[in-house]
């Protein structure tokens, strides 16, 4: 794990600049993007944003497993568009899931996209504007809040559209 080079004196709590001490290629810096981790191991995941440059749909994770933390790029194909304020959860540590946000022209998202950790592959699931009569889909939106429960469930809150601040829940 990361050595902590200070601490508190009041709290006991300590920062520690993962950044200088890791290796592998790092994420450009970013804003509003999607940062996740792992529950059975210090790995972390981090997807699009908005950069110097506009939006950003590249994935990256970082194994803070030892004293020299390591980052990996994954391949985008087949992947979610460039976008920022996207719902990015991990489910039982296996799949991680990215649905909505915003582009850079301003459009709101309500793509439903699966990275599966074993096999390194991006798919794509239902959306709101096509779901089928059996599926109830969210409505687009950007920066709403998700989480995995223990069973995989993953559960959405709210977030942003065209329309104003949103209050529901949706339950995948």
């Amino acid at each position: 794990a990361v050595a902590a080079n200070k601490t508190d004196p009041w709290t006991g709590v300590f920062w520690s600049n993962v950044t200088s001490q890791s290796r592998g290629p790092a994420p450009l810096a970013r804003g509003w993007f999607g940062f996740v981790a792992a529950q059975s191991a210090p790995i972390f995941y981090v997807f699009g944003g908005r950069g110097d440059s506009g939006c950003l749909n590249d994935l990256y994770q970082l194994d803070a497993s030892s004293s020299r933390p390591t980052w990996s790029k994954f391949a985008q194909d087949g992947g979610p568009s460039k976008r920022f304020g996207a719902s990015v959860v991990l489910s039982d540590d296996s799949i991680l899931f990215v649905f909505g946000g915003q582009d850079d022209a301003g459009v709101v998202l309500g793509d439903l996209f699966f990275f599966d950790l074993s096999n390194r592959q991006w798919s794509s699931g239902c959306n709101s504007i096509h779901s089928s009569f059996y599926s109830i889909s969210p409505w687009p939106r950007f920066y709403p809040a998700s989480a995995a429960v223990q069973d995989g469930d993953v559960f959405l809150f709210g977030g942003v559209n065209d329309h104003g601040i949103l209050g529901d829940l949706y339950h995948l």
